[in-house]
């Protein structure tokens, strides 16, 4: 091929670029000495507004009056490629983000004579990515959020429960003791019953006794009546204490059952709520994670 050949071959690759990018060309003064209208446009300019004009316009103040723009320029006049997303400043003087690669030119001899700068326009992408980006860090709020309410409302449920949990065993300790009381007073009447049995006994013999004895025991013989009929009306009424007191065994066992029940079933919400407790920490670990990526997004 010759070296006609191969020029017009270059020619074409670089018109070809220049079509479906953003191309801009400076000296080493970093003077505009070619732009194409898509580089133009994107910054809301016509071609003809740019050349001769220096670089630093398009550039941030801060930016422009730094160390670090001063050596990009002195990397570039080296010889040394940049390639990065940047800021560039529109005409409006709004800041748009560029995917661009500045590449030096050099002359036959090798000497950097110029630098040409190929970009893309990403605001677009940009933009929505910082969408995104403040939605993350909302949705990781908005959960951090729920997760504290959560969190606060399982933990008043806990305290309800413990305290309803001490209250039920503050009960059933009670009714054990009342339990023990009344067996007590059972072993109590039982006694009683057994002493009006006794008295019952000896009340027929001493009536037995006067029976033989006459008229003279007739008087006796009442008084063993009247001790023999209280003896009966003392068992009597013993039975029927005891009658009640079994009833009332029965329905404090009723009671006891039923308490111990309600104390199982809490102590079982307690530890249901532990547990829920336990996820609502590792969900609250996980969104504190999201968060501090979201915090690491482009805003």
């Amino acid at each position: 091929m010759s070296h006609a050949g191969a020029s017009l071959q270059a020619e074409h690759v670089f018109a070809s670029i220049a079509e479906s990018m953003a191309m801009i060309e400076f000296d080493t003064q970093t003077r505009v000495v070619w732009v194409n209208r898509r580089f133009a446009h994107a910054l809301g300019y016509e071609p003809e507004d740019l050349v001769g004009r220096h670089h630093r316009m398009f550039c941030a103040p801060e930016f422009a009056a730094s160390a670090q723009y001063q050596e990009l320029w002195d990397r570039l006049r080296a010889g040394q490629a940049f390639s990065d997303k940047i800021q560039r400043l529109t005409r409006d003087g709004r800041l748009v983000y560029l995917e661009a690669t500045y590449s030096p030119v050099r002359d036959a001899s090798g000497d950097v004579v110029g630098v040409v700068k190929i970009a893309t326009d990403i605001d677009a992408r940009e933009a929505a990515s910082r969408q995104f980006a403040e939605q993350l860090r909302a949705a990781a709020r908005s959960l951090s959020d729920h997760v504290g309410d959560g969190k606060a409302t399982v933990e008043a449920l806990l305290k309800f429960m413990q305290h309803n949990a001490d209250s039920a065993l503050h009960e059933s300790r009670q009714i054990e003791e009342l339990n023990q009381h009344s067996s007590e007073v059972g072993k109590s009447i039982e006694k009683i019953r057994s002493i009006s049995y006794q008295t019952n006994l000896l009340a027929l013999n001493a009536a037995i006794e006067a029976a033989r004895a006459g008229e003279a025991g007739r008087g006796f013989a009442v008084v063993a009546d009247e001790v023999r009929s209280l003896s009966m009306n003392v068992q009597g009424a013993t039975t029927e204490i005891q009658n009640q007191i079994e009833l009332s065994f029965k329905t404090l066992g009723t009671i006891t059952k039923a308490q111990q029940t309600a104390v199982d079933n809490m102590r079982e919400g307690q530890a249901q709520g532990q547990h829920i407790m336990e996820l609502f920490q590792r969900i609250s670990a996980s969104a504190l994670e999201l968060h501090a990526s979201a915090q690491l997004m482009p805003t």
